[in-house]
């Protein structure tokens, strides 16, 4: 299905003269976890920034909270670009266990793709920690509910599966502490089935992007013909684990996902490169 693709700095700098424009689908709904509000707060009782969601806030899990981070999580596809996720984003932290928090919007029943900033702020990984995405139409299950881990009790830093541990797949890329990773999912229905019975799964450190994915899992029925909310499910971790997400974005196709912009890095020659992006922006424009 996927085919062979390294994309490279060059080759999006080629396109971006050409004036290429993505293929979209739509963007199904995003939150940066922006607010106006004081932070830090707890995220089911704080009104965010997202777009397209059945709700105007997350439901509840009182270990969830919208916080400023010291350093914002910023993915670098390339010098100065990539996705930033600015001042605000979401912490979860240690002692518990829960699916509760959630957010419910538009039911679908194609592909569905998905992309987040994750970070490994602080604590240690061992092989009984939980931190992890899922998506559904209802609530969480443990059997069947596609989901996409930043952190997989059993040993595995990323992994997808269906439900605790259902056909999972363990991805090769290992989380290292206080480094920002860009996550991309791909939850489809393979061949004729009239369920999702695929996850495939890409985890970027900072550099180049490749389509090929990381790894694929498939569960022959999985008895969901639609998806229509995600959560956030976090068990076993410890009083001082720490992990950070931002720039949650859910659509239809890979373009509505995985969207890059300005990421700036501590760096003059990165100041220079973001100059120069601009330049070329602007040129395009007009």
């Amino acid at each position: 299905m996927y085919i062979k693709l390294k994309i490279t700095w060059g080759m999006a700098m080629i396109a971006l003269l050409l004036g290429g424009a993505p293929v979209r689908g739509a963007l199904i709904c995003s939150d940066s976890f922006t607010t106006s509000g004081t932070v830090p707060a707890r995220l089911d009782q704080t009104v965010t920034t997202g777009t397209g969601w059945a709700t105007a806030k997350w439901m509840s899990n009182k270990y969830v909270n919208v916080v400023t981070p010291a350093t914002p999580l910023v993915y670098h596809w390339a010098p100065g670009f990539g996705v930033n996720g600015g001042s605000f984003a979401v912490s979860s932290t240690g002692y518990n266990s829960s699916n509760d928090l959630y957010r419910p919007f538009a039911s679908q029943s194609s592909d569905v793709y998905v992309s987040f900033l994750f970070r490994w702020k602080g604590g240690t990984l061992d092989k009984k920690d939980e931190v992890r995405f899922w998506l559904d139409d209802g609530a969480y299950n443990s059997t069947k509910s596609p989901t996409v881990g930043s952190v997989i009790s059993g040993g595995s830093d990323f992994a997808a599966s269906f439900g605790t541990g259902k056909n999972i797949q363990r991805d090769p890329v290992a989380a290292v502490l206080n480094t920002t990773y860009f996550v991309v999912a791909h939850i489809y229905k393979d061949g004729n089935s009239k369920t999702y019975n695929r996850i495939a799964l890409w985890v970027y450190p900072d550099g180049s992007l490749s389509t090929v994915p990381d790894v694929v899992t498939s569960l022959y029925d999985s008895k969901l013909k639609t998806l229509s909310r995600v959560g956030l499910r976090t068990a076993s971790l410890d009083q001082n684990d720490v992990f950070q997400f931002d720039e949650l974005k859910i659509g239809q196709t890979w373009d509505d996902v995985v969207v890059f912009g300005p990421a700036p890095e501590p760096s003059t020659m990165v100041l220079l490169a973001l100059g120069g992006l601009t330049t070329l922006l602007r040129r395009r424009k007009t």
